[in-house]
């Protein structure tokens, strides 16, 4: 089981949350862009499978997922994608919020 550096935000089921990250590039002039969000429930099934995000402002990216009363109990798993020019990078799945009832 692997071990938690933070705690996670909690939320209630049926709740919209909003998703937001900020994408740098360090090593080129060339904006990342592109970027995906990839969303499992507790079981690990995939809900979202690298769908694009919206641009806020450059670098800065957001993703609504709405939640139902239904949606599964527990600890849910984000990962992100992000493309610049023909190199794609794909970040380490990671414990994302928790849904609670």
């Amino acid at each position: 089981m692997p071990v938690r550096t933070r705690s996670l935000k909690k939320f209630k089921a049926g709740t919209t949350l909003y998703i937001r990250i900020e994408v740098r590039d360090a090593t080129s002039s060339t904006p990342a862009s592109n970027p995906a969000i990839l969303i499992r429930d507790p079981s690990g099934t995939i809900q979202i499978d690298y769908s694009s995000m919206t641009q806020i402002d450059t670098g800065h990216y957001s993703y609504t997922y709405q939640t139902t009363t239904t949606s599964a109990i527990g600890v849910w798993s984000i990962g992100f994608k992000v493309t610049n020019v023909s190199l794609t990078v794909y970040t380490p799945e990671r414990d994302g919020f928790e849904l609670v009832p």
